[in-house]
C-alpha cells in the first residue's frame, strides 16, 4: 500500500474470555475456517479466542501477552483491523503532551486504545471525562488531534478503510508527499479520504472516476483564530467569537470559511475568497458578510 502501510488503532474492549486458542462457542458465530487460519497465522500465540459476527466481518476477541485484543477479518480470511487495549502509561509521549497542554488539559484520561488497520497508519483513541461528560479523542502518533466524538462506544467498525484506493493514492502522494492516511469512506459514488499533511488534517473528495473534486482543511491553529479575533476587534464588534476556520479548495476556487458565534448563541458564517485569515481585511469587507 505504498507509503501508507498499516494503521494501528487502539481500542478498549470488554471480552468474554473462554477456551484456549480455538473457537469455544461463547460467541454468536461459528467463523469461516479461512478466518480461523488467518487469525492463527497472524497471532499464533493467541488464547481464549471467542468469535462473533459484526455485519460482514468475522471478529475474534482474544488475549495475547496479557492484553485484550479484537481482530476483524473478512469472510474469506482477509485481515482488516486489530483493536488493542492500551495502558495509559503506554501512550506515545507526543499524545501525553497534547493531552496535558491542549483544550482537554483539565479532563481526566479514563482509558486508551490503539488500532491496527489495513491501508492506514497508526492512531490512538483516548477516552476523556469531565464530570459526567465524556469525549473520545483520536490522535496520530505525533500527537495531532484529528477527531473528537461524544460518548465513545468502543465500536470502531467505521475505522476500517473501504479498500485500497489506487489512482487516488497516487494523486495524494504527488500532491501531499509523506501525508498520513487516516480514513477512507465511500458514499453516493464519492470517495472521501482523510489525511494528515504535516500538522494539517485534510478531507479530500473524489468522484467515481477517482478525480479530485474538493478539499476541506482544518486550519483552527491558534494563529489563525487570533488573527480572526483581531479582525473582529478592528471592526468594533466584540460580540462574536471564532468557532472554526477551514480552508476549502476546488479545481477552480479557494476560500477560507470562518464560523462565528455571538455571546447569545447566534451563529454566522464568513467566507473569505482566496484571502489568508492572517491578512487584515477592511471593516466594510467583513461587515458585508453579515
Amino acid at each position: 500500500m505504498g507509503r501508507y502501510g498499516n494503521i494501528v488503532l487502539a481500542v478498549s474492549v470488554a471480552f468474554a474470555l473462554q477456551g484456549c486458542g480455538e473457537f469455544v462457542g461463547k460467541g454468536d458465530r461459528t467463523p469461516d475456517r479461512r478466518a480461523v487460519v488467518a487469525l492463527e497465522t497472524r497471532y499464533p500465540e493467541a488464547t481464549d479466542v471467542v468469535w462473533s459476527s459484526r455485519e460482514s466481518y468475522d471478529v475474534a476477541a482474544f488475549r495475547l501477552d496479557g492484553a485484550d485484543l479484537e481482530a476483524w477479518l473478512g469472510t474469506e480470511g482477509e485481515w482488516y483491523m486489530t483493536v488493542s487495549d492500551l495502558p495509559l502509561s503506554d501512550l506515545p509521549g507526543s499524545v501525553d503532551t497534547a493531552l496535558s497542554t491542549g483544550s482537554y488539559a483539565g479532563w481526566e484520561a479514563v482509558r486508551a486504545d490503539r488500532i491496527d488497520r489495513e491501508y492506514a497508519h497508526t492512531i490512538y483513541v483516548v477516552e476523556m471525562r469531565l464530570g459526567e461528560t465524556c469525549r473520545g479523542l483520536y490522535f496520530t502518533p505525533s500527537g495531532v488531534l484529528f477527531r473528537e466524538e461524544e460518548d465513545l462506544s468502543g465500536d470502531y467498525r467505521d475505522c476500517i478503510p473501504f479498500e485500497s484506493i489506487g489512482r487516488i493514492e497516487t494523486w495524494i502522494e504527488n500532491r501531499y508527499p509523506g501525508a498520513c492516511l487516516l480514513d477512507i469512506e465511500r458514499e453516493n459514488g464519492m470517495t472521501e479520504v482523510e489525511i494528515l499533511d504535516g500538522a494539517l488534517c485534510r478531507e479530500l473528495f473524489f468522484d467515481a472516476s477517482g478525480s479530485w473534486v474538493r478539499s476541506r482543511t482544518d486550519v483552527d491553529s491558534p494563529t489563525a483564530v487570533l488573527c480572526m479575533r483581531e479582525m473582529l476587534t478592528a471592526m468594533g464588534d466584540s460580540k462574536w467569537r471564532v468557532r472554526k476556520v477551514d480552508l476549502h479548495e476546488t479545481p477552480t476556487a479557494r476560500f477560507y470559511r470562518v464560523e462565528l458565534e455571538s455571546s447569545v448563541g447566534e451563529r454566522r458564517r464568513l467566507d473569505l475568497e482566496d484571502v489568508d485569515p492572517c491578512v487584515m481585511l477592511t471593516c466594510s469587507g467583513i461587515q458585508s458578510a453579515f
